[in-house]
């Protein structure tokens, strides 16, 4: 039990070595380790340790200036797979040496913004650029980038997922601008339709460019400048619960991302709101190839809830010499609730100054609060309690005492 409503605060304390400190077995007894911390909620540091059956593990992080600092130890004779959150799996040390060239690491590969390692027992001291986006307007905006070689074609290690994304084989229905400077073949509809991420250098219209799989968009040089999804498929709109967006370049000319998104609602489908404003542009050595990936997540809730269209406005801020590549687009959610109001009634409680209020037509997973008021022409309400409904209906206690009069009303947030 993860809770601070424990006896002895025992699961406090695992949740500190095992979440925070990432520390934990990947088989019984810790005949092998996985060490992955949960890397910021506003933490910079954390020292963690743990004594096992094989012996100490432990994990020590400092997260500062863009970069993360590692130090992990795993006992003797004792296999572990370690994560190591980055924004550039490429450019991760290990004791001052690139980590896929350090002794006795084998790099795996990249899942959910860390760099996995196979290692076994020893001393290891990562150093990985690392950057924690703290909540803008609700919304998280977590990066990533990786680079090539330089020839052929180069594949980041991510995929642009598009099964169950709302726009996934849909066309914008807005799109402003040229997206396909350079050379013929680019086609904005290709952001949806879940193409490879190869990144290859062609022979363009003036010297080289970037494979057609990726799109021109930007602020300058008549680039596409602006695209408008519709949503279609429910009345009521959709809870965005997140998006992420695929770019890049065959060199490091073109690779930032650079935009700002807005919503609208199904009730007001031509004022766009703010959502999130996005400028990555990864710092890579000249002529290798450069994929990126960027993430917007909620802080807590939905991204935006009855949304009935996202539009991307690539003219602000400015891109990258005009313009830059961009190969996918996925947005993903749920219908939106069609709240009925919940009702209300009360009794009084027999020989007691409290009575018993029943809430019904709730929804299961909804959030409400209980508000108050003692003057319903002030229009000042007063939260007394909040709940989450786990069935359709809900039954409060609460006194009569110190109050001529109050009125009651429960509303979903």
């Amino acid at each position: 039990m993860n809770s601070f409503n424990h006896y002895a605060f025992g699961a406090v304390g695992e949740y500190l070595y095992s979440g925070i400190g990432g520390i934990n077995p990947s088989s019984p007894g810790y005949k092998t380790i996985r060490i992955q911390p949960a890397v910021g909620a506003g933490l910079t540091w954390a020292n963690t340790s743990y004594h096992s059956t094989r012996g100490l593990i432990s994990t020590a992080w400092t997260n500062t200036g863009g970069r993360l600092d590692l130090d992990v130890v795993i006992p003797p004779n004792t296999p572990a797979q370690i994560f190591v959150p980055t924004t550039n799996a490429a450019a991760i040390t290990d004791n001052g040496v690139l980590a896929t060239s350090s002794p006795g690491v084998t790099y795996v590969g990249v899942s959910n913004g860390c760099a996995m390692y196979a290692v076994g027992s020893g001393h290891y001291v990562w150093s990985s650029p690392f950057t924690v986006s703290l909540a803008v307007n609700n919304v998280i905006i977590t990066t990533t980038n990786q680079i090539g070689s330089g020839t052929g074609t180069f594949t980041p290690s991510w995929t642009a997922v598009t099964n169950g994304s709302l726009i996934a084989g849909r066309a914008p229905s807005t799109a402003l601008g040229n997206f396909s400077e350079e050379t013929p073949g680019r086609n904005v509809n290709s952001l949806t339709a879940g193409g490879t991420l190869g990144l290859t250098k062609i022979a363009g219209t003036s010297g080289h460019t970037t494979s057609t799989n990726y799109v021109t968009c930007g602020n300058g040089y008549g680039a596409g400048s602006l695209v408008t999804y519709t949503l279609t498929g429910s009345a009521t709109g959709y809870d965005l619960t997140n998006i992420v967006v695929y770019g890049g370049w065959a060199d490091n000319g073109r690779d930032q991302q650079a935009y700002t998104v807005y919503y609208s609602t199904v009730v007001a489908p031509t004022n766009f709101i703010l959502l999130a404003r996005v400028n990555l542009n990864p710092a890579i050595a000249s002529g290798l190839q450069s994929a990126t990936r960027v993430a917007m997540t909620p802080a807590f809730g939905p991204l935006a809830s009855n949304v009935g269209a996202v539009k991307f406005d690539f003219a602000s801020p400015n891109s990258e010499n005009g313009y830059c590549g961009y190969a996918a687009i996925t947005l993903f959610g749920r219908p939106s609730l069609s709240l009925v109001p919940a009702m209300l009634s009360a009794a009084p409680l027999a020989g007691s100054t409290s009575f018993l209020m029943s809430a019904s037509d709730l929804f299961v997973g909804q959030s409400y609060a209980l508000q108050s008021t003692s003057n319903l022409a002030a229009a000042v309400w007063f939260t007394e309690t909040n709940f989450v409904a786990n069935q359709t209906v809900a039954a409060i206690t609460n006194s009569t005492a110190g109050a001529a009069q109050k009125f009651y009303r429960v509303v979903a947030y």
